[in-house]
């Protein structure tokens, strides 16, 4: 596959996923962007590893702001979860530490199990009956009493 096919493969893939999918997505990719940064530490090119360290704290800043924002409790976890991969990524950044790539890793390799679950659910459940039509809207009566106007249309003038 060349990368214009593959690069439309994804772009059905992303407009056709659901929002599970499209998380299970980004987290994916921060994955693949810290295993590179990992291999490009090891390799001692740190340019290629702060560049694919900042697409993952891209894709973290992405997963941060999706989090909805409320007081539940797991909203709250997850955010702070999210913020502790983003502190980490930056760390690694700054300091080229391999460890704290380890950490954030870790993390996200949870999330990643836990987001395929949630995309199993979703894909197991089925609506037991199709939801009824929407009805069509009632359309307002004219307020003033006139004559009704006739449908169609007129060159007269």
């Amino acid at each position: 596959m060349n990368k214009s096919q593959t690069n439309e493969y994804l772009a059905a893939k992303v407009n056709t996923a659901n929002s599970a999918q499209l998380h299970l997505m980004l987290i994916e990719g921060a994955l693949r962007f810290l295993d590179q940064a990992d291999k490009a530490l090891v390799r001692e090119e740190e340019v290629a590893a702060n560049a694919a360290l900042v697409r993952v704290m891209e894709i973290v800043e992405e997963l941060l702001v999706g989090v909805r924002h409320s007081d539940d409790d797991i909203n709250v976890k997850l955010a702070q979860l999210y913020q502790f991969v983003f502190t980490q990524v930056s760390l690694a950044y700054v300091n080229a530490d391999r460890v704290v790539i380890d950490d954030a890793r870790t993390i996200l390799q949870y999330q990643r199990e836990t987001w395929r679950q949630a995309c199993e659910l979703v894909g197991a459940e089925k609506p037991s009956k199709p939801a009824p039509a929407p009805k069509p809207a009632a359309v307002p009566t004219p307020h003033l009493n006139s004559a009704p106007i006739e449908s169609g249309v007129s060159f007269e003038a």
